[in-house]
C-alpha cells in the first residue's frame, strides 16, 4: 500500500544545506526529516490554537503543552 506522495518543494539553500547536515550526522535520511518537520509543525500549531482559547484552563495549557515537548523534544519538557 502507498503512504506517500511524490511532492515539489522550493526550499532556500541555505535550508537545504542545513538540512543535508544533519542528514549525514544523523541516522534519518533527508525525506524522513522533513515528514517528522511538517507533523511537528502541524502539531505545534494545533497546540498554539488550543492554547489561545479561554476554554482550558492553564493546567491543562500546561499539560498539552508538556506532552507536545515530550513527544517532539524529550527532555525539554522537564524544564516547565
Amino acid at each position: 500500500m502507498i503512504t506517500q506522495t511524490p511532492i515539489s518543494v522550493r526550499l532556500n539553500t541555505c535550508t537545504l544545506y542545513k538540512l543535508d547536515a544533519e542528514a549525514s550526522n544523523g541516522w534519518l535520511k533527508r525525506n524522513a526529516i522533513i515528514n517528522r518537520a511538517v507533523e511537528e509543525y502541524i502539531e505545534l500549531q494545533e497546540l498554539k490554537r488550543i492554547c489561545s482559547t479561554d476554554q482550558i484552563t492553564r493546567t491543562e495549557k500546561r499539560r498539552q503543552l508538556t506532552a507536545f515537548l515530550w513527544r517532539w523534544s524529550r527532555g525539554l519538557h522537564e524544564l516547565l
